[in-house]
């Protein structure tokens, strides 16, 4: 195993006792309705409805009719939540059963084995007490499965797993991540190790050739994004490059002049109701719906830059997934928004953080309190490392903040000549 750790460490897990045979049953039922089900893995959960959706309509086909149809639909879905969707392993815990070190032990080696040899799963990442190797007979084996291609071959292969491990009568808890790029988002459950890591990114040159790059830049107001975007773009034009500028954070439509777009009705509503954007924070279903219409917006956003990137085209956005997130963590609670943005958004070949002092940004823009840009500080710390953005000091004049960014670009092209939007190496 890799030595890789995130997150901090914890205890050994205790059985979920049940504190009452009610309490008991509601986590059962609980765990029997949505196991493993989340906006982490969409994939699973595209992969379960066809699975049941398939087995109702093999019934309606053969004649049956609605209330046999249910009941054989609720017998169906128990056995698979036993068999397939880590239901075993949950009522393992709940019962507080226990099993030999040495068997579970050697599960996680054959994991390990099975990590290496399939193609179909992109990353294992091992968590809590078995990733410490801290295993007792009560433990359980946590890990999260990172899907390749086709993703349908790691949802089989996470079931054939999960059946296994009832074969073998070990507590298994497997969960399918649609990308690696959670885990840093879910460490905080505890210590991690990575079994399989992701294979190393194609050189950027490559990724330059093949597909374009997408190079966005994200930081406070004030920080020089936009003058630094823009400036960048016209040099590697000057350089003879194809280079595009875009605006990734809350695109409108355009209808008569007006902009438009779902988050700037939303707003508009909400003002003219007599509240502010701060309110929301007081409003969780107010601001679940705020939510859900910025994805919405930003679905168009991630539309329009999968049409500007181009083979041997570089893109600037100015402000990406990560400025949408903090913008949304500042209007209140609620982050289930979050999971979903970065699952959807394109990975940034060139993630750039512009790294200011509030009080310096502040000087610079004045259209935020020096709280309110303290706060957004705070969140962009946070996602600096977990979306592995590369810091630039913003705080240096704008000509030598935009050459950092541009020989960025250029050591990472390994260019050293540029004829005709051609990159000579």
């Amino acid at each position: 195993m890799q030595g890789v750790t995130l997150g901090t460490k914890r205890g050994l897990r205790r059985p979920l006792l049940p504190d009452g045979s009610i309490g008991f049953l509601r986590k059962v039922v609980r765990s029997w309705a949505v196991q493993g089900l989340g906006v982490y893995a969409f994939t699973e959960l595209l992969a379960r409805i066809l699975l049941e959706g398939a087995f109702v309509v093999a019934l309606w086909l053969l004649g049956w009719h609605a209330l046999p149809i249910a009941a054989a639909w609720l017998g169906f879905h128990t056995v698979a939540w036993f068999l397939l969707y880590s239901g075993f392993g949950r009522l393992w815990i709940l019962l507080g059963l226990s099993t030999e070190v040495t068997r579970i032990s050697h599960f996680i080696d054959g994991m390990t084995r099975f990590a290496q040899r399939s193609r179909s799963v992109r990353a294992v990442f091992l968590r809590g007490s078995g990733a410490r190797r801290e295993l007792n007979e009560q433990s359980d084996i946590d890990i999260w499965l990172v899907p390749g291609r086709p993703r349908s071959a790691a949802v089989l292969r996470l079931w054939a797993l999960r059946f296994l491990s009832v074969v073998r009568r070990v507590p298994l808890e497997a969960d399918l991540l649609d990308t690696e790029r959670y885990v840093p988002f879910l460490a905080r459950l505890g210590h991690v190790t990575t079994i399989k890591g992701p294979p190393p990114d194609r050189p950027l040159s490559e990724r330059w050739r093949r597909r374009g790059l997408l190079v966005s830049l994200s930081g406070l107001d004030g920080s020089g994004k936009t003058t630094v975007a823009n400036r960048v773009v016209e040099a590697l034009r000057g350089r003879g490059l194809d280079a595009v500028y875009f605006y990734g954070h809350r695109i409108t439509y355009l209808r008569g002049g007006t902009r438009r777009s779902f988050a700037i009705a939303f707003k508009s509503f909400w003002r003219h109701a007599g509240r502010s954007l701060q309110d929301l924070q007081d409003h969780r279903s107010a601001k679940a719906l705020f939510d859900t219409v910025t994805l919405l917006d930003y679905l168009l956003v991630l539309w329009r830059l999968a049409i500007l990137l181009k083979p041997r085209r570089i893109v600037i956005v100015d402000r990406y997934v990560a400025d949408v997130i903090a913008y949304l963590r500042g209007m209140g609670p609620g982050r289930l928004a979050e999971p979903v943005l970065i699952g959807m958004s394109l990975v940034p070949d060139v993630p750039i953080l512009f790294d200011i002092a509030p009080p310096e940004a502040l000087v610079r823009k004045r259209e935020q309190t020096l709280a309110e840009l303290e706060r957004y500080a705070a969140d962009y710390e946070e996602l600096r490392d977990r979306l592995r953005l590369v810091p630039v000091d913003a705080r240096e004049p704008e000509a030598e903040v935009r050459s950092k960014v541009e020989a960025m670009l250029t050591s990472e092209l390994g260019a050293t000549q540029v004829e005709a939007g051609r990159l000579d190496t």
